[in-house]
């Protein structure tokens, strides 16, 4: 969680898993938000980095996200980060 005088102004979740095809873990971030009034202020990416490293240090093989379409500045901070585009996630609601 990212935290301004004792208030939550953004947090990230994620989850590790075992890829049991390539005798691999790999982590979904799970959530990223930040409040809108601290937005674009690097909280996002700091947020990022720490999951990042916390990944690392449980030898994590690597990470993904889903994210919708309309989602472009958070993409923009995606992609700044070092994360690609990758394949097309498909939903079915009931």
């Amino acid at each position: 969680m990212a935290v301004v005088d004792n208030e939550v102004i953004g947090a990230i979740s994620s989850v590790i898993t075992a890829w049991a095809v390539f005798e691999a873990t790999h982590m979904m971030i799970q959530g990223i938000a930040v409040k809108k009034e601290f937005q674009n202020m690097g909280i996002g990416k700091k947020l990022l980095q720490h999951t990042e490293s916390y990944a690392k240090s449980k030898s994590v093989h690597g990470i993904g996200l889903c994210s919708g379409h309309q989602r472009g500045s958070a993409h923009t901070l995606y992609e700044s980060n070092g994360y690609s585009k990758g394949t097309l996630y498909f939903m079915k609601n009931f």
